[in-house]
């Protein structure tokens, strides 16, 4: 499963690459993001449940998790919630990773306690 905040040209050729390696791609566009509607109170747990909720309408129940940016912060998220859904973790430039080791924990504070089993 690909997830990606910023849809871009470059993820097209990214999902046609891997899924010609034979493994199913889903690309989700988030919530205010692509043709969709801004939420009215968008937040972590939002998008969290955004990808925890197509995984199950699909009936996906593990999947490498691919986020780039804002997808990748999201995909930390339902790596550190829901670590029995999580096959593999990538993450690409992924929000909040760049920041001084001491102000991550703001970002990494939605997923305490399970975070430290995945990393």
């Amino acid at each position: 499963m690909t997830l990606s905040a910023h849809w871009t040209p470059d993820w097209g050729r990214l999902t046609a690459t891997v899924s010609a390696l034979d493994h199913d791609v889903v690309a989700l566009d988030f919530p205010g993001f692509g043709g969709s509607q801004v939420p009215h109170a968008p937040s972590a747990e939002l998008l969290t449940a955004t990808v925890v909720g197509m995984m199950d309408r699909l009936a996906i129940s593990r999947a490498s998790i691919v986020g780039n940016s804002l997808g990748g912060a999201v995909a930390t998220f339902v790596a550190a919630r829901h670590p029995d859904r999580v096959e593999r973790l990538v993450l690409i430039d992924a929000a909040g990773f760049r920041l001084a080791a001491a102000a991550r924990a703001r970002l990494l504070r939605y997923g305490a306690g399970a975070l430290g089993a995945i990393l």
